[in-house]
């Protein structure tokens, strides 16, 4: 759970700064078709780039490194078990605070999807061109298109407003639904980032826009449209799910049918998106970020108790072997030792370089330092300067 805590973490970022730029960039221009495509990519980079691990993009030659805390098997008692107690209450709370958040927004969108198709079965099915649109006579609708099919009010459909079913017909051949399915999906996972709101309101607008395009550019005039616009303020709508012909501030409708398209401009400023979408990935998958969600992570695991000495340390590393350490010395704590000794198994190539607190120290008096002092021993090879790895061992301070 404290995985998928830091993934969802990772896309508001992710989503946060993607809409911020694209917001001062081509956010305020006439552009809907490349406004939509971003809004769209931006949904897509937020959504996989967290995914990607900060190890894979470190070079596979960067030196290995073994950082171990020694206090707790110096005071652990001797074997291989260890106990664990259970996970904190605050982790708890967080975990059923996002998922009922998520449960609540899921259960509106379904109720919406529940309503569309009430719409469907109460409604009466006809085909206008090669568009099926299903007349609704209760209750009371503001024209919406979703799934292909157009659903109109009984009002609507007498007046035969040619209009209306241009600008749904838009919402059809754009196939505008799939990005609200889309954006919805995100906002559940996001219900507590108002960006992720703002984003899928963001992608209503832009449709609206477009298809305000579309009806003008066939020729329907421009000031009969306006007013059938006014007109329609007014009426019911249904936000949840679909595109409605009301739907978003009519003053920014009004004035997008009235300003010139600014595609070349757009295009230009898009080019912004591209080092932003860079940088934020660089950004979550960095180890900086990665240390800032430790704590996070931590809430969600077990917190160790009681730990035993374990009896040798093992490469993890991917080019490792599974077993042991084959071209370095292998640091064991043997708890058969009645002093509880510290011993080293050298190996055929040569001894390690010793740092004790900073200073050089000889690989053969490590069995004089006592174990129950040692604070944590880094283990590290592959390094030009200790062609035979270096052991570096820091002591506790003494009282």
């Amino acid at each position: 759970m404290g995985d998928f805590s830091i993934y969802i973490i990772k896309m508001a970022v992710m989503l946060a700064f993607l809409f911020s730029v694209y917001k001062l960039t081509v956010g305020r221009l006439k552009c809907p078709a490349l406004q939509r495509v971003l809004l769209l990519a931006i949904y897509s980079v937020s959504v996989l780039i967290p995914l990607i691990k900060p190890e894979w993009l470190h070079s596979a030659s960067q030196e290995q490194i073994w950082n171990l805390d020694l206090t707790a098997f110096a005071t652990g008692s001797n074997g291989d078990s260890a106990t664990y107690s259970d996970s904190g209450i605050i982790a708890d709370i967080v975990v059923g605070i996002m998922a009922g958040g998520s449960i609540i927004a899921a259960i509106i969108s379904l109720a919406g999807l529940l309503w569309i198709a009430k719409c469907r079965l109460a409604g009466k099915s006809l085909t206008i061109g090669h568009i099926p649109v299903t007349v609704v006579s209760t209750p009371a609708i503001s024209p919406f298109s979703f799934g292909g099919r157009i659903y109109i009010s009984e009002t609507d459909f007498e007046l035969q407003n040619e209009m209306i079913i241009a600008h749904e017909s838009s919402h059809i051949r754009h196939k505008h639904y799939i990005d609200l399915l889309i954006g919805r999906c995100v906002a559940i996972t996001q219900w507590w980032n108002p960006l992720a709101w703002l984003m899928l309101r963001e992608i209503h607008n832009v449709h609206e826009y477009q298809a305000d395009n579309d009806v003008i550019s066939q020729g329907y005039d421009m000031q009969e449209y306006q007013y059938l616009l006014l007109r329609k303020v007014a009426g019911p709508r249904f936000q949840h799910i679909t595109d409605n012909f009301n739907h978003s501030k009519l003053k920014a409708r009004l004035l997008m049918i009235n300003r010139k398209d600014s595609m070349f401009p757009a295009r230009l400023l898009s080019f912004l998106c591209i080092p932003a979408a860079i940088a934020g990935t660089m950004a979550v998958s960095s180890d900086l970020f990665a240390d800032f969600t430790k704590p996070l992570a931590k809430a969600f695991e077990k917190v160790p108790g009681q730990i035993g000495i374990p009896s040798k340390i093992e490469d993890t590393s991917p080019n490792g072997s599974a077993n042991q350490i084959s071209s370095h010395p292998i640091l064991e704590i043997n708890p058969e030792d009645s002093d509880n000794t510290l011993t080293m198994t050298d190996t055929p190539d040569g001894s390690p370089d010793v740092l004790l607190n900073g200073v050089p120290f000889s690989y053969k008096d490590l069995d004089n330092i006592d174990p129950a002092r040692i604070k944590d021993i880094s283990v590290i090879k592959d390094s030009d300067e200790h062609p035979n790895g270096l052991i570096v061992i820091n002591m506790k301070e003494t009282e």
